[in-house]
């Protein structure tokens, strides 16, 4: 069955892979809502490794256990890494 771009959202076009405009106001608040969050994330306390898991699990939805996201340079890494003995 062919898919039916005419009555898709911008965001269902963007999950699908499919060519969407990324100016739609929709993705728009997603992103700032996303950058916010992000700006939370790295104003916590780079040893609270508590506080930084509970807003990785509040950014995310769900988390693996042990998890935190490496500072390079001063900017986030994009990889996610596990704790071997800090939580």
């Amino acid at each position: 069955m062919p898919i039916n771009l005419v009555n898709m959202t911008n965001l269902e076009k963007c999950n699908a892979g499919i060519e969407y405009s990324y100016a739609d106001e929709e993705l728009i608040a997603l992103k700032t809502e996303a950058i916010r969050q992000c700006e939370i994330f790295n104003a916590l306390d780079g040893r609270d490794y508590m506080a930084q898991y509970r807003h990785l699990q509040q950014m995310l939805g769900a988390v693996g256990e042990r998890v935190w996201i490496a500072m390079v340079g001063g900017v986030p890494a994009k990889v996610i890494k596990t704790l071997e003995n800090d939580l």
